[in-house]
């Protein structure tokens, strides 16, 4: 069976996963000590801001998940978990195995190690401080992907009515804001070493303003598919204008990101929905030709598993300690990573893919 016979794709979405994944990994690329010495104030700046990629990937989500819940005919909670848990847990699952076991060998086995072990199995684990990222630095978001596929089941009732569908969806970006708000007032800038607002902020309920408007973009485009050529392109622009002035506005605002109100309380919601719109008009536009040529729709196929297995590799690689160019172990680093991606999609994710499943039902 060809894999690629799994499911129809949109290249054009799936270039979008592959810019998300490709933002996280320059992130965490140049955020290592070796790297960050080597580029200069503006390439740093460029990269770091990267890490919003993780933005892009809730939108995303919440445009897939939405698509299946107001789609389908009649939605049961448990084939819909059973398929989120088949679509998330086999790469994952791997992952934490092997990132586990390099822990530990480096480390001394402990209560809150093997706590910390049963809470990412369960999908707990970023609920508790210090336990999201301990094994591997990309898990956390995990810990509130899956809280959302969860919390989504009490607000489909209302999604899958069309007079409740945006009242539902500016209900969710408003809790989301004003949670956000209540982490600015109430949790010092310096708790918890500075990182408490971005700990409890980032939690599930701080990041449900990202995932509703993906539900969104979804909608609208739908709405989209009809619309002229130039109304698509208007889309386009609004799209591109929205996202460019939320990123201009962190640019100037990144050294005082958690002091500065507007910044810690609103602009995720100003960067999701420039994500939503450019998601919106991806979906209702056709493919160009020239897409596939610049590997971002394989990136995108295969992103999953690239965002898992990035961060250990670019640790275990250790490159600040080989006696090589900097570029050159870069680029050693993007081949083992696009190679190891590979294989985890293709000997592990799907096989489990849900659709597979469905398709032979």
């Amino acid at each position: 069976m060809k894999s690629a016979s799994i499911a129809p794709r949109l290249q054009n979405l799936d270039a979008v996963r592959g810019i998300a994944v490709l933002m996280v990994f320059a992130y965490h690329v140049a955020m290592d000590a070796v790297t960050s010495a080597a580029l200069s104030g503006v390439f740093w700046r460029l990269a770091s801001i990267g890490g919003f990629g993780v933005d892009l990937f809730y939108v995303l989500s919440g445009f897939f998940i939405t698509k299946i819940i107001v789609s389908a005919a009649d939605l049961n909670p448990i084939p819909f978990i059973k398929a989120r848990c088949r679509r998330i847990y086999p790469a994952y699952i791997a992952c934490l195995v092997v990132t586990f076991f390099i822990y530990v060998e480096q480390h001394e086995v402990s209560r809150q190690v093997m706590l910390a072990a049963a809470l990412h199995i369960v999908m707990l684990h970023n609920i508790f401080p210090g336990t999201g990222g301990i094994f591997n630095g990309v898990f956390w978001t995990l810990g509130v992907e899956f809280p959302y596929y969860l919390l989504i089941l009490i607000a489909a009732p209302f999604l899958r009515q069309k007079n409740y569908f945006w009242p539902t969806t500016i209900f969710l970006v408003l809790l989301a804001i004003l949670f956000r708000a209540a982490v600015f007032i109430f949790i010092p800038l310096d708790a918890m070493a500075g990182l408490g607002r971005f700990f409890v902020s980032t939690q599930v309920l701080g990041a449900l303003d990202a995932f509703a408007i993906g539900g969104a973009a979804y909608t609208l485009s739908q709405y989209a598919r009809r619309w002229s050529f130039g109304r698509k392109a208007a889309l386009w622009l609004v799209s591109m204008g929205i996202t460019l002035t939320a990123y201009t506005h962190l640019w100037h605002h990144a050294g005082n990101y958690w002091s500065e109100p507007l910044t810690a309380i609103a602009w995720r919601t100003w960067l999701a929905t420039g994500f939503g719109c450019v998601i919106a008009a991806s979906a209702c536009s056709a493919s160009p030709r020239w897409l596939r040529f610049t590997g971002l729709p394989w990136v995108g196929k295969v992103s999953f598993s690239f965002y898992l297995w990035h961060y250990p590799l670019l640790k275990s690689l250790a490159h600040g300690h080989l006696a090589t160019p900097l570029l050159a172990q870069v680029l050693v680093l993007v081949l083992v990573v696009c190679v190891t991606s590979w294989l985890s999609w293709r000997f592990i994710e799907i096989r489990f893919h849900p659709l597979r499943h469905a398709a032979s039902a």
